[in-house]
């Protein structure tokens, strides 16, 4: 916060703000599990398939509200580059970094942070670029909904399951609502993309 202030920041402290979000979930989700191997709780499967389930729902999640986070940012708001630009920006970057000595993890954080954003555009085979005004009209809403499945939706969720004493109700959310819930408004979300483009090209 301190860097985005002081207009400081760099592309590997992006890197690892994204981290450091993701590292804190997974020691989260470490002390759920040892707490559920050592508790009484009736389960109706191992603590452990169900731990791995949520990890990789959490993962998903995370990835996609991102994705779609980070598009507003750009094609609706202006203030960040496209998931595209970005890594068109990264892979400049990790170039730059490649004809120097050292700098070996700088290296190897870009090298990873390219492969999620390939996660993140298997879908996609072109940069779009979108309408402004149409595109935060269009996605406002949608975007309110995405954060539902969000990663501080994830920890709302497991402190009101932990407050209630019912890990349930937390895999009932992660595993199975969420999933739902992610699924649905992907599929809205490729019909309002869709629709931009057609009245962008009619325009």
């Amino acid at each position: 916060m301190i860097a985005r202030l002081q207009k400081k920041g760099n592309l590997i402290g992006r890197i690892v703000d994204g981290w450091v979000d993701y590292t804190t979930s997974i020691f989260i989700y470490v002390g759920l599990f040892i707490g559920l191997t050592r508790s009484s709780f009736q389960l109706p499967f191992p603590p452990l398939p169900m731990m791995l389930c949520a990890i990789i729902s959490l993962g998903i999640h995370c990835m996609i509200v991102d994705y779609y986070r980070h598009e507003f940012l750009a094609h609706g708001m202006g203030k960040k580059e496209s998931i595209w630009d970005n890594k068109k920006l990264f892979t400049e970057e990790l170039t730059r970094l490649k004809k120097k000595k050292g700098k070996i993890l700088e290296k190897i954080m870009i090298i990873v942070y390219l492969e999620y954003t390939k996660i993140q555009l298997k879908k996609s085979t072109e940069s779009k670029k979108y309408p402004q005004k149409i595109y935060y009209q269009s996605n406002k809403r949608l975007l309110f909904l995405w954060n539902w499945i969000g990663q501080s939706t994830h920890i709302s969720i497991l402190v009101i399951a932990s407050l209630l004493y019912s890990p349930m109700i937390f895999f009932i959310y992660i595993i199975g609502l969420a999933n739902i819930w992610m699924i649905v408004l992907w599929i809205i979300q490729i019909r309002i993309n869709k629709k931009i483009e057609t009245k962008d090209l009619s325009e």
